[in-house]
């Protein structure tokens, strides 16, 4: 998360940098607004003072928004993957100790026998609902995360023939955050393929 809003507070940044150096003319001697995702000149003329300010502070809560929802996304995806690895850890306990102390004809083991084919078919239940939900989820955000990072690349050897060292930090932080996502979401999926794998 810390990654994710310092490389996208910083990236907005970059567009708010002529606020407070001072605005450029263009040859017409008009100001020229910088703008974050310029497609906005073909809908309104987006260098007018109220609709650049509108469309700057609508771009900044967009990026909020889309920040909070990948953490969110990220977080919820772990949360849910630790929870089942807790529960294959606590079902492996249970076989392992499941002779321990008792014959095998045993009502206790009965028992608990039938507790662990339960918590089994409960487990592998849950793990079909999480990845139901998260494939799609989880593919858009790599998906998204590879498309950002070439962005990120081609916009970082831009900036490096313009000799910007805080658009470069912006891209590499941005670049950091990118690649961290994509690794939580790898190493995610990979731990509770493991853990599957232990119980079968």
């Amino acid at each position: 998360a810390t990654f994710m809003y310092t490389g996208g507070v910083s990236y907005q940044a970059i567009f708010l940098r002529p606020l407070w150096q001072g605005t450029k003319k263009n040859e017409l001697n008009e100001t020229v607004w910088p703008l974050i995702y310029p497609f906005y000149n073909g809908l309104v003329d987006a260098q007018r003072t109220p609709y650049f300010q509108i469309i700057f502070l609508g771009s900044c809560l967009w990026a909020c928004i889309g920040f909070t929802i990948t953490t969110a996304t990220c977080n919820l995806a772990a949360t849910f993957v630790a929870h089942t690895c807790g529960q294959i850890e606590i079902m492996m306990s249970h076989l392992n100790t499941l002779f321990d102390n008792n014959d095998e004809a045993s009502e206790i083991v009965k028992t608990q026998l039938g507790f662990v084919v339960q918590s089994h078919v409960r487990m592998l239940r849950f793990t079909t609902n999480i990845e139901l939900v998260f494939r799609e989820i989880c593919f858009s955000e790599v998906l998204g995360s590879i498309f950002i990072i070439c962005s990120i690349e081609y916009s970082c050897l831009m900036e490096w023939e313009n000799s910007d060292p805080f658009a470069i930090i912006t891209y590499v932080q941005l670049f950091l955050s990118m690649t961290f996502n994509i690794f939580i979401f790898c190493h995610i999926g990979e731990m509770l393929r493991e853990q599957c794998h232990q119980v079968g």
